[in-house]
């Protein structure tokens, strides 16, 4: 039986042999150059690693594991331009949802990617020492949800248009923007990626997950996006020449985190309820304005060994210290309008030449947890509680004694 199928198969590899040359030579000759970019594709899939292991793993099966193989690879498209892949679902595979390799100019919309090991990925080709990378693609309005890894993950891209897409609770980051640059992600919504605790051999340790990850990348433009119940908002870490617009979110710790990164702009976000507004950390030169910043509980603006920046106009309100820097010289603090009860400005650790000028500035008196007014309400149900137990007991004990001496 096995040896029917396994003829079968080559009877079929042959079929589709023939039938390729047939296309490519005695059909017209109008679409010459796209047959040709077909053959080519096929071949360069085929001559691959992963296409010759692909491959080999079918050609093994029983028929019946079909379904099984097309679940563990999921939509790979590997050196296609002008593609649209719409209203699909690519969804419980054990690798990638959607996999793009060394592809330009497609659209990737309208799709749902979810439970997989990893929501999408669009990524570059190194095959033969030379690297191709993936430009000008569309990833719109897709829903990539409850990934056991990342959400969607852009490696070593350029120019890509990333909108409108619903990204949530996914085990790693939502949107993550690894090297490449010149990317616009606008109107999405990445919510709920909090942070994770792995093992290694023996060790534990944490990580902390974004909404929006920037890594090693710039000229990005991350524009009027949601990113809410996240463990931080929009993370950068060693990007630059970035622009944060209009973004908003109500996150655990930061709805902008700055990790060794220069010369962003972060304008015009707001959020709410964390430990932290915006956070930089080793990060120069970078203007943070506009932003509103609303019931943080510990610092509103958290400067740490960070030079040179411009913080201006920003609105925060909370319960912690307005702007904060430690280690931290040369930034200038300007119009911002600071309400808080732990000081609006604190300097610590041996901060030189910060300028503070034009702000206004409001210190409140701190909410204490137990209000003077619910602790005397408090005390005063204890003591009525208390008074009423005790002169229950006493007519209690009182009864009794009028009864023992009646029987007497």
């Amino acid at each position: 039986m096995a040896s029917f199928e396994f003829l079968a198969i080559i009877i079929a590899g042959l079929g589709l042999a023939v039938s390729l040359v047939y296309y490519a030579m005695v059909i017209n000759n109008q679409n010459k150059t796209r047959r040709l970019q077909m053959i080519q594709h096929i071949w360069e899939w085929i001559s691959s690693e992963e296409g010759y292991l692909q491959l080999a793993e079918l050609l093994k099966m029983q028929w019946s594991d079909l379904e099984d193989f097309n679940q563990k690879y999921g939509v790979h498209i590997n050196q296609c331009n002008n593609t649209r892949i719409s209203n699909g679902f690519a969804n419980s595979n054990s690798d990638i949802g959607i996999h793009l390799t060394n592809s330009n100019n497609s659209i990737i919309e309208g799709n749902q990617i979810n439970n997989n090991l990893g929501g999408m990925i669009i990524t570059y080709d190194d095959d033969w020492s030379v690297i191709r990378h993936s430009i000008n693609n569309s990833i719109i309005a897709n829903t990539i949800s409850n990934n056991n890894g990342f959400g969607l993950r852009l490696v070593w891209c350029y120019k890509h248009l990333i909108m409108n897409n619903d990204v949530y609770n996914n085990i790693e980051y939502g949107i993550h923007l690894l090297s490449g640059s010149n990317h616009t992600v606008i109107g999405n919504t990445a919510n709920g990626h909090k942070t994770v605790l792995y093992t290694d051999h023996g060790s534990y340790y944490t990580s902390d997950q974004a909404g929006i990850y920037l890594e090693s990348t710039i000229y990005n433009k991350i524009l009027n996006n949601e990113v809410s119940d996240n463990e931080i908002g929009i993370k950068l870490h060693k990007s630059h020449n970035n622009t944060i617009d209009g973004n908003t979110g109500d996150v655990m710790d930061g709805i902008i985190n700055i990790f060794l990164s220069n010369y962003n702009i972060i304008s015009r976000n707001h959020g709410t309820d964390g430990l932290a507004g915006i956070k930089l950390h080793s990060s120069h030169y970078n203007v943070i304005m506009k932003n509103i910043l609303m019931g943080m509980s510990l610092r509103g603006i958290d400067l740490d060994h960070s030079s040179y920046n411009e913080i201006l106009n920003n609105t925060i309100y909370g319960d912690g210290s307005g702007v904060f820097l430690y280690s931290s010289s040369y930034n200038i603090i300007s119009y911002n309008q600071i309400r808080t009860c732990y000081g609006c400005f604190y300097e610590q650790g041996g901060c030189l030449g910060n300028i503070f000028e034009n702000n206004l500035c409001s210190e409140n008196k701190c909410s204490n947890i137990f209000p003077i007014e619910i602790l005397i309400i408090i005390l005063s149900i204890l003591a009525i509680s208390v008074g009423g137990s005790g002169f229950g007991l006493f007519l209690m004990l009182r009864k009794r004694k009028r009864k023992r001496i009646s029987m007497d």
